[in-house]
């Protein structure tokens, strides 16, 4: 498909189950709004107790318990944002293939929930295990041009700072290059749950060889709709559309590999429910 059909055919599934889509929209939105009320009274609780918190002022985080304190609430919100955009995928997801699994999902979070956001933590770690190289990059800029400014630079000192400065943009590229290889981890993860991680990178970089360019040129073609994003309202009607576009061009990529685990899986378990709660039926009526 092309992107004006992919867009195409993301309006006419929405239009014809509106209700789903903007639901799972009003979800991140309390949830933002809870991150919101969240801090709000860790500030206020902590002015109470005389401490200060500072949230964008850097050298608050001096202080090591102010550091561990960043990473418990990062990971936090990061494991609670990770559980609801996942949930939301899943949603989409359903919309797209007309498939219905949120009892099974409910019922299931050990099977369903948990894994994915194990799975969703690997992958964030590899992603910045990718980017830390850049890091010595950087710093070599960083260190170079202040010897520059100071006027204390030498002609070796010039070399290494062309050195880093080129080491950081091909390595910045090869990075995004490698995240665009990723892309699809997320899909196949939520489709199924119980897939090895390394195995989904390795389908998801095999899948978007030669597809880089298709997937730009889609990202290219929404920046129009994202303009609109200068408002507020407009995101009512963005998310839901920019999430099922994104799942119909992930289910294209991916071809026959799209594979939904969870379907079957729930049918199964609800065949299971069906025939406990006829033989619970069945033992009533004996007595």
């Amino acid at each position: 498909m092309t992107n004006k059909q992919l867009k195409q055919k993301a309006l006419e599934i929405l239009t014809k189950s509106p209700e789903t889509p903007i639901v799972a929209m009003l979800y991140m939105i309390t949830f933002m709004a809870l991150i919101v009320i969240i801090e709000s009274l860790i500030y206020i609780v902590l002015t109470m107790l005389g401490f200060e918190y500072h949230v964008f002022v850097s050298s608050f985080y001096e202080a090591n318990y102010a550091k561990l304190f960043l990473v418990f609430r990062l990971t936090l919100y990061y494991a609670s944002f990770s559980t609801l955009s996942n949930l939301n995928r899943r949603t989409f997801i359903n919309v797209t293939d007309s498939s219905e699994t949120g009892r099974f999902i409910t019922k299931h979070k050990r099977k369903v929930i948990f894994p994915i956001v194990k799975k969703s933590f690997a992958l964030l770690g590899l992603k910045l295990l990718v980017l830390l190289p850049i890091s010595v990059g950087i710093y070599g800029v960083v260190y170079f041009a202040q010897l520059s400014l100071r006027g204390e630079i030498t002609l070796f000192g010039m070399v290494l700072f062309m050195l880093s400065l080129g080491f950081s943009i091909v390595w910045l590229g090869e990075c995004v290059h490698y995240y665009m290889s990723l892309s699809l981890v997320k899909y196949i993860i939520v489709l199924n749950p119980r897939v090895n991680f390394f195995d989904a990178c390795d389908l998801s970089v095999k899948l978007m060889e030669n597809q880089h360019l298709r997937l730009m040129s889609f990202y290219f073609s929404l920046l129009p709709i994202f303009l609109l994003l200068i408002f507020a309202y407009p995101l009512l009607l963005i998310y839901p559309y920019f999430s099922e576009c994104k799942v119909l061009l992930a289910k294209e990529l991916m071809g026959n590999h799209w594979q939904d685990k969870l379907p079957a899986m729930s049918r199964r378990w609800e065949k299971q429910q069906s025939r406990l709660e006829n033989k619970a039926v069945q033992a009533l009526t004996s007595f």
